[in-house]
């Protein structure tokens, strides 16, 4: 487990931008990549999910989607195809991504799923999959992030 701390949003952003990065120089998957995101409310998720997509190469600013679920953004280099912002809060029950509507983007290796509050999800991910764990730290803009 690799454990990150930040102390501003800039921070967490690169860190989430270094992420992308690592995974554009992964090796091709059989199905869409899935990243679980974990955390309290400001715990940094969100910014995170903003270097990521600039980490993927596009200039496209993201917010949380808690009111519509999921968005969708176009990349447009390397492997992959689609990035899916996907936030699972407003969701009481636990749920499945195929129940919403991704079956068939959750079997095409070109996509890449970021998953906020993914312990919403039953069954969701699987041991290849990447986990993030956010939390607040003891100094107001501290941040830790550990993930496997």
């Amino acid at each position: 487990m690799r454990k990150y701390q930040s102390f501003s949003s800039k921070q967490t952003r690169q860190l989430g931008e270094n992420f992308a990065r690592r995974v554009l120089s992964g090796r091709p998957q059989k199905s869409a990549t899935l990243v679980g995101l974990q955390g309290a409310s400001g715990s940094g998720k969100t910014t995170f999910v903003q270097g990521f997509l600039r980490g993927l190469g596009t200039s496209r600013r993201t917010a949380s989607p808690t009111f519509v679920i999921a968005k969708r953004v176009r990349i447009r280099k390397g492997l992959y195809r689609d990035f899916f912002h996907v936030d699972l809060y407003r969701l009481k029950a636990p749920v499945s991504l195929e129940s919403l509507g991704f079956r068939e983007a959750l079997r095409d290796p070109r996509n890449i799923f970021l998953i906020e509050w993914a312990d919403r999800a039953k069954r969701l991910l699987l041991k290849r999959d990447a986990r993030l764990r956010f939390l607040h730290g003891k100094h107001p803009h501290e941040r830790l992030i550990s993930f496997r």
